[in-house]
């Protein structure tokens, strides 16, 4: 019994880093004579389910609307492109684009190739996506709700990184839960269940000392 218990925790071990290794939003750009030139893009900590576009050219809020579904024209909030310095000391570099509303920070390892992303706020009620350029290729990745931090990777070296978002009214079409309004996760409160419970024992020992006296 002791080994069957053992094989199945194993096993649902298994299966649970499966599931989280499978999660990935991959997308390639191609351009040039006969799509001779390709850059490829992945969200590593990004569900396969994710929406993700891959384009040739501009990457700017005017040509990104339309892109994904929803209400609003996008709005730029940050962007960061990589130092042009010394290959040993390749980073990347906040600018003065965008309005600030939102604060993208990008970390890079591998020569600007892989590294993490992170964003201080999702926002309610507002759309967020990013944008990874490389070469004349880009990827937009639309967030999840509530993710504020994950990973990229790219198979040529990043040149721009970019934040966009647009707020929309709660019950418009295209700004549903997920897909606009975050739904708020469920918060375990274990320290309250604690007191309950420790309140109901306090209740039931002070009715049978009444009962005894």
């Amino acid at each position: 019994m002791r080994r069957q218990l053992i094989a199945a925790v194993a096993a649902t071990f298994a299966l649970t880093l499966g599931g989280f290794a499978a999660d990935a939003a991959t997308c390639t750009s191609a351009w040039g004579k006969n799509k001779s030139k390709a850059r490829t893009f992945e969200m590593s900590t990004l569900n396969t389910a994710v929406e993700s576009y891959c384009g040739a050219g501009r990457s700017n809020a005017q040509s990104l609307d339309g892109v994904f579904s929803g209400s609003g024209s996008w709005v730029l909030a940050d962007v960061e492109r990589s130092r042009a310095s010394a290959k040993a000391n390749r980073r990347f570099r906040a600018t003065n684009s965008g309005d600030g509303f939102i604060d993208l920070s990008m970390n890079a390892a591998r020569d600007l190739e892989s590294g993490t992303w992170s964003i201080d706020q999702f926002p309610v009620a507002t759309q967020v996506m990013v944008v990874l350029r490389s070469g004349r290729g880009f990827a937009a990745f639309m967030l999840e709700p509530f993710m504020l931090t994950g990973d990229w990777v790219t198979s040529h070296q990043l040149r721009v990184a970019a934040l966009f978002y647009r707020s929309c009214q709660p019950g418009t079409p295209g700004c549903g839960a997920g897909n606009g309004t975050p739904t708020p996760a469920p918060v375990p409160l274990p320290a309250a269940g604690a007191l309950m419970l420790g309140g109901l024992g306090g209740l039931f020992a002070l009715r049978r000392r009444r009962k005894k006296a």
